[in-house]
């Protein structure tokens, strides 16, 4: 008896955290595909308490990233996409009711109704196709991300650290 309630506040801890930056798991995280060299998608699947914000910036960080260790300084968005999704739960209904006599032959009759609310939850998703660039492309009209600031100050943002810190 003492796992199962063990397990059952484990559970409620981890499902009231959002989504932290990490790969992708049971509470979300990120992802990525090499699509051609230099090009990459890149996912990031929130929970129900990840900030459609938080989303973005991650997919954004795990883009900065990807495009690091790929060995290439900037990057550019070729394609967004939002993949938000709602979820709905409806609790059960149930109705109880409570007759009372009043009086001969007479009776009081009470129905209540319970349940039956519907839940939303929000999970927050983006998906980035993202082009790798070793120098700064000079003919490109739209946003250049440097790799290196993005990683920085997203990291710092979320009091993440940046890799080979230990944290």
């Amino acid at each position: 008896m003492l796992k199962k309630v063990l397990f059952i506040s484990a559970c409620c801890l981890f499902a009231s955290c959002s989504t932290g930056y990490q790969s992708i798991g049971l509470l979300g995280g990120y992802n990525h595909n090499t699509l051609s060299p230099g090009i990459y998608e890149v996912r990031f699947l929130g929970n129900g308490f990840t900030s459609k914000q938080k989303a973005k910036d991650f997919t954004l960080l795990r883009s900065a990233e990807v495009v690091l260790e790929g060995g290439y300084s900037y990057f550019t968005i070729i394609e967004k996409a939002d993949e938000t999704s709602v979820n709905t739960y409806t609790s059960p209904g149930w109705s109880d009711t409570e007759v009372k006599r009043t009086g001969f032959g007479k009776y009081e009759v009470t129905t209540d109704h319970y349940g039956g609310e519907t839940s939303y939850t929000t999970l927050p998703a983006y998906s980035y196709t993202i082009r790798g660039y070793k120098t700064s492309p000079n003919d490109y009209s739209g946003i250049v991300y440097d790799a290196r600031f993005v990683q920085r100050s997203i990291r710092t943002r979320y009091e993440l650290g940046l890799p080979g810190e230990g944290v």
